[in-house]
């Protein structure tokens, strides 16, 4: 990835002009190296590409520059239709940042524009809700994916943490059990919460 990016310098050097797919191989360098305000240059050159933005503001999550992400998408709205790439990023960004009301505002977008949210989408949504302690949230968004099955370990390790935070134990173990069911590999931190609403 240093290869790419100390490539794409030498270019400038030459006052040569990128082309689109040069500029998505440098935003996904920039965010492999976590250079989120490397990948911010990139649009200076190619904002109306709805790859390169989404790659930009992958980097950005990764970097937990949540701002700059929801910034992006306010800025690609007006111009085109933000795709899948740049969605997920700003669910991402909502869920470390704990920004619960814009992350479910994002999931109905999402389903608005006809995408089919992933279970990354929800369970960026619902880590948004669990650091706002908004437990019923949570738990609609887990009983979406459960209903869709596309439910994953993750999904499943925030509905206990839930369930813990309400003190319902018992459907702590249960989820735990639900979760062998459907063929999820259960991880020692879904144990350790299904022993600590045992003891």
């Amino acid at each position: 990835w240093d290869e790419v990016l100390r490539l794409f310098d030498e270019m400038h050097s030459y006052n040569l002009k990128p082309g689109k797919d040069t500029l998505i191989a440098v935003a996904s360098a920039s965010a492999a190296t976590t250079s989120w305000q490397r990948s911010l240059e990139l649009l200076e050159h190619c904002k109306d590409s709805a790859e390169v933005v989404g790659r930009v503001a992958s980097a950005c999550a990764d970097a937990k520059q949540w701002q700059r992400v929801l910034g992006l998408l306010e800025e690609v709205r007006p111009r085109q239709r933000p795709n899948l790439q740049l969605y997920q990023a700003a669910l991402k960004s909502c869920g470390d940042a704990g920004r619960w009301e814009d992350a479910l505002q994002l999931l109905q977008e999402v389903r608005l524009r006809g995408f089919q949210p992933s279970v990354d989408f929800y369970n960026s949504a619902m880590t948004a809700c669990a650091a706002a302690q908004r437990w019923g949230d949570l738990h609609g968004l887990f009983e979406e994916v459960q209903n869709d099955n596309i439910a994953d370990a993750e999904s499943y390790r925030l509905a206990m943490e839930a369930c813990n935070a309400l003190q319902c134990q018992n459907n702590v173990v249960d989820l735990l059990w639900s979760a062998e069911e459907q063929g999820i590999s259960l991880t020692p931190v879904m144990f350790n919460m299904a022993l600590k609403a045992c003891g």
